[in-house]
This record gives C-alpha cells, sequence and structure tokens, in this order.
C-alpha cells in the first residue's frame, strides 16, 4: 500500500499534521502503536492556542461537550519537588 504521507505517532500534533495533510488532498496513513481511543497524556490539557487550532482544524466540533472542561489553574512540579 503506497501513501503520500505516514505519520508516526498519533498524538495532537500527529493528528494535526494527518488532518491538514488530508484536507490538501494528500492520501496519509497515521502509525500509532497503541488501539484507538488511547489515553495520551500529552491532549489531556489544551491552552487557548491549541483550541483555536481545533476549532480550525474543525475537530473542535466533533468533541462531545461532556469531554470538555476549562482550567482553572495550572501547576508544575518537578521531580526535586519544585512547584510553580
Amino acid at each position: 500500500m503506497i501513501h503520500d504521507l505516514a505519520i508516526v505517532g498519533g498524538g495532537p500534533a500527529g493528528l494535526a499534521l494527518a488532518i491538514e495533510a488530508a484536507t490538501d488532498g494528500l492520501d496519509v496513513v497515521v502509525l500509532e502503536k497503541r488501539a484507538f481511543p488511547c489515553d495520551k497524556a500529552c491532549g489531556e490539557g489544551l491552552l487557548p492556542g491549541a483550541l483555536r487550532a481545533l476549532e480550525r482544524l474543525g475537530v473542535r466540533a466533533r468533541m462531545p461537550e461532556t469531554d470538555l472542561a476549562p482550567l482553572r489553574a495550572v501547576r508544575w512540579c518537578s521531580a526535586s519537588g519544585v512547584t510553580a
């Protein structure tokens, strides 16, 4: 099977690239080692720019409202215990 583009990794960046490429008419395959749907920590929380990107890609309209919740705060914790 021949494709125009093969994307390794079905996380947010890989899927966004796949959508853009398919929208441009390319035959795209996304290679992900886990079966979908799978939990991807890289997509657990989206900042406003990422949400706008999902809207532009047409993905936001397909997301059930029950899967969405606004972020009220963010806290980063390092392995040494430092937080921000």
